[in-house]
């Protein structure tokens, strides 16, 4: 038997063996990562959830609808726990809503206010007129004297937002920077 029909076989043995003797494998619910899933009150209407970490609390932000248009009003509601003891924050929270510029800055579309609490739970509704892309920054204190700012993301409607032009843009300049470079240099050799 020849050196590559050997390891042919153990290579064939090993992946049978892993087949037949299937072993428990685990999963995680990343945060941060937008799901939708269906309410109890309104099963045909998709609400968003987002779920992040703050200095030991489990923020839980959902929107209803979770796919709005222009036009609609939408319910925001946030849920703050402590990740350990399971005891609700019951402190101030601050919400705003600000749009997502084309250079990567924020233009206040709300500006901050404590949200009101119901049933531990911190709410905010607002009429989108223009689809783009909004944040919704919730604002706490999870320990004395330290401030925790969460912006949440929101799209309204189809953006029309593209990055390709900017890559492409930047990459062009970039070549021509180079070309530039790369002259000089070879005149300042000669």
């Amino acid at each position: 038997m020849t050196e590559i029909s050997r390891t042919g076989s153990t290579l064939f043995g090993i992946l049978c063996l892993t087949l037949l003797c299937p072993t428990p494998a685990s999963a995680h619910h990343q945060l941060g990562l937008p799901h939708y899933l269906y309410s109890e009150d309104y099963p045909q209407i998709p609400t968003m959830v987002i779920e992040a970490d703050a200095e030991g609390f489990d923020v839980t932000f959902s929107t209803f609808p979770g796919n709005p248009q222009p036009g609609e009003t939408v319910r925001m509601k946030v849920y703050i726990k402590h990740g350990q003891t399971g005891e609700v924050y019951q402190g101030p929270v601050e919400l705003s809503i600000s749009r997502v510029t084309f250079f990567g800055g924020e233009t206040m579309v709300v500006e901050p206010r404590v949200a009101n609490i119901d049933y531990n739970e911190f709410k905010l509704s607002h009429q989108f007129e223009e689809a783009e892309k909004y944040h919704v920054n919730v604002v706490f204190e999870p320990r004395a004297d330290f401030v925790e700012k969460i912006p949440f993301p929101i799209v309204i409607g189809e953006t029309d937002f593209s990055v390709v032009p900017i890559v492409f843009g930047l990459g062009l300049l970039a070549v021509f920077v180079a070309v530039g470079v790369g002259k000089r240099r070879k005149r300042d050799e000669s």
